[in-house]
Order: structure tokens, then C-alpha cells, then sequence
């Protein structure tokens, strides 16, 4: 039986989440698991136009076969509330959640913390007896929201009192995020010349806020470490090899990531874990605080998080540009899935992937951003490739339940490893995701390879679509030169639009009615006039006025069936009989028309956009005059025009 482990990520792109999948991928990466790597940007807080959609991976790891989920709550807690972090884990609930040092309100759900109310109380009396400080602040990190950002600040006014100072509020600023701009911005607000400087040391509720200080107090003139000492928290990259050292706290994230993998694991194999597992911190003693040594435990701990060395990473940062303009290359002209699929190999032999699998919804969802994603009860497999193994499984329609697995298990079963995933996804439009088995930790780099692959598959699937519609207008076409070949159809055609003239319109129309009812079938007549062809003509000119009577035409053709009797009656109005539909389906009639408009307009690159208003009536046995029934849908569209006019203003 396969068992799964997930990991959600705020952003790849962070030290924080970088430091945490290393520990969480050595750990489990001999053992009899997968661990499955997900970036999700919860949707009201993503940077990106269209970044919210990944947030549909909480939907897609809901699978039955996810025993495990590891939640990076850090990140995602320096900018909201455990409680909203909760909600958003909703859908994973009947899962065993681990969360990596905040502790999250879902019931069942186990958490690590760092607890570092010693650590303070150490660089406090550190502070005091080795270089004399007798006030020291606090650079606070948004305490009403953020989780760590209190436990932090908490620890600081403990630290104070286990060390015989008092606290003051003066002594103390809020920042709103754990940003170098923000420090800065605030720390020069509350205190705008070095003589309103109050502290002899500040301590910081990160690094980047840290250095934020140091710009800040070097602003006004003021020298660190000689005037004032300054601690962080953290201990990033920048803290060892900045010019200026930076004294701070290392939270050993390796550490804690490693922690919540072994619980992870303790919890799949059926053994019983704590609640809560404390993980240490340790003080790094450096020059902003007058130091030149920090913690051999901190040392051993960056060695035993075995990152790569400078000369690979420089190795490989050229394999990945590489490989990136390689993989650019390839995806460059637009594709068919069927052709994108099959150079899909040599796609894959361009990144860091071992293996990947294509899987594709039936049709695209539409996903806005107030709205929530359901996943549905199918996918298909598109392209599923194994470099390791050389299987490969192309278009060979295959489906399965995504809700119970979400691995496919013809190309990845039985063969543990370490994926990354993530929703495939352009625009609006989801279109299935894709799941990649990986063999470094390059973990920005995945990100990226991810995200031109999902581009180019979107592309890919778009695509299909227009050649596929191509293929059926050209059939339907001949199918209605055929049937109205008796009809005189050179006298019946419109001749710009393409459709039938409104003589020609009429007699197929209700021809159409009459077979309709005929069977025991009831159908619509809807009535259409063009939003703004006024507009267009006074604008543009009447050229371009015929071009928009044009797109119109073949955006009906489109939305309509091919069995349906589509007719221009005059200048902008158009008609349509439809057969075997009701009433209530008028308003996914007006969705899929205007969403059509839109792509016309946007793949024909107009300056102007065009649109429709709708009126329809049903016909029956009772009803079936097609000239009536016209005025009636006429005077439902004009309701229509009325109400799109008045939402313009």
C-alpha cells in the first residue's frame, strides 16, 4: 500500500521554506514513502494576479491516499492568524496535520514550536554584563496577528524581567511585516535624530528587520556596534556574510524540518507523537553586537544540514540556465497536446525531473478569484514518462478518481520518492495538474520548470480546442450547405455575417420548430441584438462596424450547435432556433456566448470589445408561430438590453 506525505509551502523562494524542505526531504528520503512538495498561495494574500489559483492544491492532496500533511505554518504566519490558517486548511481536516512551529486550531493536529524564552534571557544578560547595556528595545513584527511575532515578543519582556530590567512601552516599536523596509520605515518614525534615540541595543524580530535597524541608526548617524548593538533572529544567509556580521538567533530550521519529518513519519507507522515537540534555538554571537564568535552548535548544525557548497551551487545555477533556455526552446511555437506530449521526453531530459505525469479535467474550470475550486471526480492522463524506468504512457486514455488518488499508479506505483506538484493553471482556467518525481532540492528551480510547463500545456489544451472547433466548423459548414442546398441558399445566406439572412432564417426556422415538435421535442427562439454597434461605427468607421457584425456571427456559430438555426435579421440583430432546450438554460446560454466574445476579441486583437443581448422564448404545441414567438423573445432581449445599460452607467 502506497503511503504519502505532503508538504505545503507558502513559496519556494523564501530561506525559510528552502531550510525546512532540506531537513523534511533528508530525512525521509530513505525511507518507505513518498513525500509530495506543494507551493500554495492562499488566495487572499497571493502577490500575483493569478498566483491564487496553486491554492487549488489544497483540493487536490485531499486525496484518500494522503496520510500525512506537514504544514509550513511559519510563513504562512508572519501575515495572518493561526485561525485563518486553519480555515484554509479546511479541506485537508480528515488528515494527520503536522504543523512546523506554530500550533494551529484543527483538531487532532500536532505541532512543533521553538521555545525561546531562555534564548532571550541569555542575549539579554549577554547584552547587559558583557557590553553594558542597560536599555534595551524591541523591533516588534506585527504581535496581534502574527503567532511567532508575539511568541517572540513575549520572550523579549521575559527575558527583561529574568534579568532584572524593566519593560517600557517606549522602548519598543510595531512593525506591520517582517520586513527590512518596514523596520527601517519605523524605527526613523518614532525616532528622527540620534538624539531621540532611547536604547543602547535593539533586538529585532528577524534578520531582514535587523538590518533594517542598522540602515536606520547609520541614517542618523549613530554607529553600529560602538553606539548601539543590534540582534536579529533567524540566522539567513546575509547574517554570516554580510560586511557588518549580523549577532542573531538560529531557530535551526534544518533541525525543525528534519523534527517534523520523523514525527510524520512516527504518525504513518502508527506510533503516538505529543501534541507539542520543542525544538532548541541557539544565540550566534557576532560583530553587531561587539562579538567576533558565534555557536559551534550553530556551525555543526549548518554543516549537518549538508547544503550544497559555493562552487556547486555556481555548478549548478548553470546547468539550471541551461536547461531553462533548452526547455524554453522547446516549448516555444504553440502545440497540440498530442505533439506537446510527444516530445514531452525530451522536455523532461531538460530539467531536474526523474519522472512527471500529465493528469487533465475533462473540460476547463473556471476559476475566479472570490470563488472556491471542486475538484472533480475525473481525470484523464495525458502523458506520463519514467526516465528512471523508461515507461511511458501517452494518450492512452486513461482516467481515475482524483479524489482517492491523486498519483497515477500505472506510471508511479510501487516507486517511492520525493515529488513536487502543482495545479495547471493559466489565466483563469484550471486544466488538471501535474506531479513530478524530483532528484535535487533545486527547490526554486522545480518551481519555475513547473510553471513554463503548466503554461505551455495550458497553451497546449487551448489550442487543441481552436483546431478541433476549426475542424468541426469546416464539418458543419458542409453539413449546412447540404441542408439547405434546395432552399435557393445563395438568396438565403447573409453574405457578411455568413449565417442565414432573415428570409432564409424564417423558413428554416420554423421548419426546424415543426420537425422539433414533430419528435415531442420543445426548444427556445432567442432574439439577439448587438451591444454598441453604433459605437463601433462612429468610432471606427463602418469597415470595422462589418468586422464586428463578422466576430458576432462566429462567436453564435461557436456557442451554438451545429444542429441549431443561427440567422442575421438586420443591421445588428440576430435570431436563434434552438431545438431540445428549456428556458432555464438561457443563463449558461449568455455565459458561454460572452465568454467566447471575449476570446474572439482577444485572439482577433481588436480594438473594441463585442457582446450580446439575449431574449429568448420557449416554443411548444401551443406556441409555435416562429414570427411571434420572435416579437416575444424581442421583447425579453429588450429586458436584457435595458439591465446592460444600466449596470455600464
Amino acid at each position: 500500500m502506497e503511503r504519502n506525505i505532503v508538504v505545503l509551502v507558502q513559496d519556494f523562494a523564501i530561506e525559510y521554506a528552502q531550510e525546512a524542505l532540506d531537513g523534511i526531504y533528508d530525512y525521509l528520503k530513505d525511507k518507505d514513502v513518498n513525500l509530495i512538495i506543494s507551493q500554495i498561495r492562499l488566495p487572499d494574500f497571493s502577490t500575483g494576479y493569478y498566483e491564487y489559483q496553486y491554492f487549488a492544491s489544497t483540493q487536490i492532496l485531499k486525496a484518500k491516499e494522503i496520510d500525512v500533511v506537514i504544514v509550513l505554518s511559519g510563513g504562512f504566519c508572519s501575515t495572518i492568524p493561526s485561525e485563518k490558517l486553519a480555515e484554509y486548511l479546511e479541506p485537508l481536516k480528515s488528515k494527520k496535520i503536522i504543523s512546523m512551529a506554530i500550533p494551529l486550531p484543527l483538531e487532532g493536529s500536532y505541532h512543533t514550536y521553538s521555545g525561546c524564552e531562555d534564548v532571550y534571557t541569555e542575549i539579554i544578560g549577554h547584552l547587559a554584563k558583557e557590553h553594558g547595556c542597560k536599555k534595551i528595545a524591541f523591533a516588534a513584527a506585527n504581535p496581534d496577528v502574527s503567532v511567532e511575532g508575539k511568541i517572540r515578543f513575549e520572550a523579549y519582556k521575559k527575558g527583561l524581567k529574568n534579568n532584572g530590567l524593566e519593560y517600557s512601552d517606549a522602548l519598543s516599536f510595531d512593525c506591520l511585516y517582517m520586513t527590512f523596509e518596514h523596520a527601517r520605515h519605523f524605527l526613523l518614525e518614532k525616532y528622527p535624530s540620534k538624539e531621540k534615540v532611547n536604547f543602547d541595543a535593539v533586538l529585532a524580530s528577524n534578520d531582514m528587520m535587523a538590518f533594517g535597524c542598522i540602515s536606520a541608526l547609520e541614517q542618523l548617524g549613530l554607529k553600529v556596534p560602538d553606539d548601539v548593538k543590534v540582534f536579529g533572529y533567524d540566522n539567513i544567509a546575509q547574517s554570516k556574510r554580510n560586511n557588518l556580521t549580523l549577532s542573531t538567533i538560529d531557530q535551526q530550521i534544518y533541525t525543525q524540518g528534519r523534527t517534523c519529518a520523523e514525527l510524520a513519519y512516527q504518525v504513518i507507522n502508527g506510533e503516538k507523537i505529543p501534541d507539542a515537540t520543542k525544538t532548541q534555538v541557539i544565540a550566534c554571537y557576532r560583530e553587531s553586537c561587539g562579538c567576533k564568535y558565534e555557536s559551534k552548535q550553530s556551525v555543526q548544525n549548518e554543516i549537518a544540514s549538508n547544503k550544497p557548497q559555493t562552487v556547486e551551487e555556481y555548478i549548478e545555477g548553470i546547468k539550471f540556465t541551461s536547461s531553462l533556455y533548452y526547455s524554453m526552446d522547446l516549448l516555444q511555437r504553440a502545440d497540440v497536446l498530442t505533439e506537446l506530449f510527444d516530445k514531452f521526453e525530451m522536455i523532461l531530459k531538460s530539467t531536474n525531473f526523474l519522472a512527471a505525469a500529465v493528469c487533465l479535467y475533462d473540460t476547463p474550470i473556471i476559476l475566479k478569484k472570490a470563488n472556491s475550486f471542486y475538484l472533480p471526480n475525473r481525470v484523464k492522463l495525458g502523458v506520463a514518462i519514467d526516465l528512471e524506468t523508461g515507461e511511458r504512457q501517452i494518450n492512452k486514455n486513461i482516467s481515475f478518481n482524483p479524489n482517492d488518488q491523486m498519483l497515477p499508479e500505472n506510471i508511479f506505483q510501487n516507486k517511492k520518492g520525493q515529488y513536487v506538484m502543482q495545479p495547471i493553471f493559466y489565466g483563469e482556467n484550471q486544466y488538471g495538474y501535474i506531479i513530478c518525481r524530483i532528484e535535487t532540492k533545486m527547490y526554486v528551480h522545480n518551481s519555475i520548470f513547473l510553471k513554463l510547463l503548466s503554461n505551455a500545456i495550458s497553451q497546449a489544451y487551448e489550442f487543441t480546442e481552436k483546431v478541433e472547433e476549426s475542424k468541426r466548423l469546416s464539418k458543419e459548414n458542409k453539413i449546412l450547405q447540404n441542408r439547405y442546398k434546395n432552399l435557393n441558399e445563395q438568396s438565403k445566406l447573409d453574405e457578411l455575417a455568413n449565417v442565414l439572412n432573415r428570409r432564409g432564417f424564417m423558413e428554416a426556422g420554423q421548419k426546424a420548430i415543426d420537425f422539433a415538435l414533430e419528435m415531442n421535442l420543445v426548444g427556445l427562439v432567442v432574439f439577439g441584438d448587438m451591444n454598441g454597434l453604433k459605437t463601433i461605427n462612429d468610432t471606427y468607421g463602418h469597415e470595422m462596424g462589418d468586422i464586428a457584425i463578422q466576430h458576432q456571427a462566429e462567436v453564435l456559430k461557436k456557442a451554438f450547435r451545429s444542429n441549431d438555426v443561427i440567422g442575421r435579421l438586420s443591421g445588428d440583430e440576430f435570431a436563434i432556433v434552438i431545438t431540445s432546450a428549456k428556458l432555464d438554460s438561457l443563463d449558461s446560454i449568455r455565459e458561454k456566448v460572452n465568454k467566447i466574445a471575449v476570446s474572439v476579441c482577444y485572439q482577433s486583437d481588436l480594438p473594441f470589445s463585442i457582446s450580446i443581448s439575449l431574449g429568448a422564448v420557449e416554443f411548444n404545441k401551443e406556441n409555435f408561430e416562429l414570427k411571434e414567438l420572435l416579437k416575444r423573445a424581442d421583447e425579453q432581449q429588450y429586458i436584457e438590453k435595458r439591465r446592460f445599460h444600466k449596470e455600464r452607467r
